[in-house]
């Protein structure tokens, strides 16, 4: 089984959760938003790239095959809608750009696809692209999208061929900021590798349509138990009903929470927003937390967290506020204290948890980072609401 309770199809298509059998009652399901968005490829795919870089290239040159870029920036600033920008492997060292607030190392994107042509960049096929920095996305229609070598989520096991990291210890910096709360949003980031972001979170976002799937998200945060997470969701626009989808990641080992909806303790926003099919583990708070409103949280697994216990009384997830969130069939445990507190929901206030299970998923080989089920995995009895992409 893939990492995540469902693997993606090939097809194009809209990504959304499906109710389905194992005693999900018609009435108990709520309108779940969709987005469009692209699928993956693998290393056979066939790209069609507009322009190329390489670590070996130069910004002076036309972007070609032959003579690429030198920097994920020159890409920024050149490729327009409808265009793909194709890595080649290598690794992409921190470009310093000036920003007044973090002095972080950054990359900016400022431009915007439309509509059925996003601006796409991918690794180049059977390689593996690392870009290092901050990469900063205020544009819309974007799609950052990785190979691997099998059709399911990015994991130690399964690397994914674009791949987002930091070198440095700079503060108030991630690895990926999405910033695009005025403009449609549409930024999809798809199997992608993020990890070793110093502090705040590996994927941070602000907008409205934006999805991360199908990624692996690890070992992010040195210093905060409270800001130092993997996937952190922030604010959503008052008026998005589609406030983003995180699905079929994998959330492991970072510094705080693994993933968490939360902006500024706000009851009401982020709002909308579908987390499903993620694995959440071993992180050093809890599994993930959720605050605002109309938020799905359904089949997930949130497994072996908080073991420091300093949040959520040490719980593997916290619901946290909302009068209208769909908490459902989700499985959690712990393997220091399978029968107290710690395999529980913390929840402070808010609305609605039902269904949840827990009990060890029986992954195959936790102790070597291989977090496929077995066959006899209770997590495959939550398949009620999965994440699936339909044709």
């Amino acid at each position: 089984m893939s990492t995540g309770f469902v693997s993606s199809s090939r097809s194009s298509a809209l990504l959304l959760i499906l109710a389905a059998a194992a005693g999900l009652v018609l009435s108990q399901r709520r309108a779940i938003p969709t987005l469009a968005a692209d699928n993956p490829g693998d290393s056979s795919s066939t790209v069609s790239c507009t322009f190329y870089i390489s670590p070996s290239g130069s910004d002076e040159k036309p972007g070609t095959l032959a003579e690429p870029w030198k920097t994920l920036q020159k890409a920024f600033d050149t490729a327009t809608a409808g265009q793909t920008v194709c890595l080649r492997g290598g690794t992409y060292p921190e470009s310093v750009l000036p920003d007044p607030i973090t002095k972080a190392a950054t990359q900016l994107e400022k431009r915007s696809g439309t509509p059925g042509n996003p601006i796409v960049f991918t690794n180049y096929a059977r390689e593996v692209a690392i870009i290092q920095g901050e990469t900063k996305i205020y544009g819309s229609y974007i799609t950052l999208r990785g190979t691997t070598q099998f059709a399911k989520s990015c994991s130690a096991r399964n690397q994914c061929g674009l791949v987002f990291e930091r070198t440095d210890t700079v503060r108030y910096a991630s690895d990926i900021d999405i910033l695009n709360s005025s403009g449609p949003g549409f930024v999809i980031v798809d199997h992608v590798e993020i990890r070793n972001a110093p502090y705040h979170a590996g994927i941070y976002q602000e907008g409205c349509n934006n999805a991360i799937i199908g990624s692996y998200v690890h070992d992010n945060g040195l210093r905060n138990r409270n800001e130092d997470n993997g996937i952190y969701w922030s604010k959503t626009p008052s008026d998005c009903k589609n406030g983003g989808l995180i699905a079929n990641n994998l959330v492991e080992h970072n510094f705080s929470k693994g993933i968490q909806l939360y902006a500024g303790e706000s009851a009401t926003t982020p709002a909308y927003v579908t987390v499903c099919g993620n694995i959440s583990v071993n992180n050093g708070s809890v599994g993930a937390v959720i605050w605002g409103d109309h938020n799905t949280f359904v089949g997930n697994i949130l497994y072996d967290n908080n073991k420091i216990a300093t949040a959520a009384a040490g719980a593997q997830a916290g619901l946290y506020s909302g009068t209208a969130n769909f908490v459902d069939h989700n499985l959690a445990w712990s393997t220091s204290d399978p029968g107290g507190k710690r395999p529980d929901w913390y929840v402070k206030k808010g609305c609605c948890l039902k269904n949840n299970l827990i009990a060890d998923p029986l992954f195959l080989d936790p102790a070597h980072r291989n977090w496929d089920l077995r066959a006899s995995s209770p997590a495959k009895e939550l398949a009620s609401p999965v994440c699936s992409k339909l044709p």
